[in-house]
């Protein structure tokens, strides 16, 4: 499989028609699909823009591809290489925590002595808001996101791995 990823990456950058020593020249620089993304993202919302959405995100896909480029550097380091492997679990239980996350500051609100939510009545729901302040809320968000990838990575050692595992020797049963 790793071969044809490499294969498919190689011929991916050598669709582009200008090229320099294995790079494409006209994407070398990182910005470029970084800021196409964001612009396009935050111009396009609900509009008839948002028609264009699959070039755009076919250019980035084969810039990153090509793997050239300060961002893609960044992206290779031990921290994001990390989250990328636990990222399916990361996806699994994000909503859990961000769902619990007012319950468990509730709960807390007692033993720490400062109010950690505030409720919000409205006529149609009852929101319960991050923070009696726009700082506790910050701190809320960057606490359930260290919460998010430290139950993540035990769901990824304790469930996605072994899965992962099981389904190989089933896989190498069937095959046999």
């Amino acid at each position: 499989m790793l071969g044809f990823d490499r294969a498919f990456r190689h011929s991916l950058c050598h669709i582009a028609l200008i090229r320099q020593s294995s790079q494409l020249a006209l994407f070398q620089t990182d910005p470029l699909p970084a800021g196409l993304v964001l612009g396009f993202v935050g111009i396009s919302a609900s509009s008839r823009v948002s028609y264009a959405a699959p070039v755009i995100f076919s250019i980035v896909i084969i810039v990153f591809a090509c793997e050239a480029g300060n961002l893609s550097r960044i992206l290779k380091m031990a921290p994001f290489r990390f989250l990328g492997t636990i990222s399916y679990s990361i996806y699994m239980v994000h909503m859990f925590v961000f769902t619990m996350m007012p319950n468990m500051l509730r709960a807390a609100e007692p033993a720490i002595g400062l109010p950690l939510t505030t409720t919000i009545h409205t006529t149609n729901a009852t929101i319960v808001a991050l923070g009696a302040a726009p700082w506790q809320e910050s701190v809320a968000y960057v606490v359930a996101f260290v919460v998010v990838i430290l139950v993540a990575n035990v769901s990824y050692r304790l469930v996605e791995l072994p899965a992962r595992r099981w389904s190989r020797r089933i896989a190498l049963r069937i095959d046999a």
